[in-house]
């Protein structure tokens, strides 16, 4: 039911923002704005990048692992079939911490050790859990 209500809010949407460019386009071209691409020294990285790698006892990646990255919040995410969850464009911090939330069928934790911290100018983290029979 939500994703037709967000579907038909989007399809509406779009409708009002055609109609509203088509009243102010001119077919005359030479009034176009002129579009460049921006220089390689204007693009700016917005962040880092931080990794949660998820393997088991023989070093074999774990996806479906759900994890997440903690500072003030936690965002969480899904191991891939790499068994790895990307963090893009976040602040660089030194108390950033790792954790699995949730195995996947056939997984369970490793050991007493629940969080795993970056340090500083350390971006990777690996998690190694326990496959069970």
């Amino acid at each position: 039911m939500m994703k037709k209500l967000i579907a038909a809010m989007l399809l509406v949407s779009l409708v009002f923002c055609l109609c509203a460019c088509g009243e102010t386009q001119n077919n005359n071209e030479t009034n176009a704005p002129e579009v460049t691409e921006p220089q390689e020294s204007e693009v700016q990285a917005t962040g880092v990048t931080y990794t949660i790698k998820v393997v088991d006892e023989s070093g074999n990646p774990v996806a479906g692992a759900m994890v997440q990255l903690c500072s003030d919040l936690c965002l969480p995410k899904i191991t891939d079939a790499q068994g790895v969850a990307v963090f893009e464009n976040q602040e660089e911090k030194d108390n950033y911490k790792a954790s699995v939330t949730s195995y996947p069928a056939g997984y369970e934790q490793l050991g007493e050790e629940t969080e795993f911290y970056y340090g500083t100018g350390i971006y990777e983290v690996t998690i190694t859990v326990k496959a069970v029979a």
